[in-house]
């Protein structure tokens, strides 16, 4: 089993940040986003529809796909404005 280096950047879980160190006042502080419940990112990384795609189908189950507005979005099509991230 290969283990990842910790990274921010990338959409994470809480345990993935405790196990890099993170504190949980930490994670629930200023360094920090929650983008979905248990599902956070360093607080300099937009919350692009990228970035809340990566995110949502972090959790989601294996093979799952952005969909709808959001692959939408992603491709460059024009779409109507939709706060949700859509994954099949």
């Amino acid at each position: 089993m290969t283990i990842q280096a910790f990274d921010p950047r990338i959409p994470f879980d809480r345990q993935t940040a405790r196990r890099a160190g993170v504190t949980v006042s930490e994670l629930l502080g200023p360094r920090f986003r929650k983008l979905f419940h248990d599902c956070y990112v360093c607080a300099d990384v937009a919350a692009s529809t990228a970035t809340l795609a990566r995110a949502a189908l972090s959790f989601s189950p294996d093979g799952s796909h952005a969909s709808h507005h959001t692959a939408a979005r992603l491709w460059g099509g024009c779409v109507p404005d939709d706060p949700d991230t859509h994954v099949s």
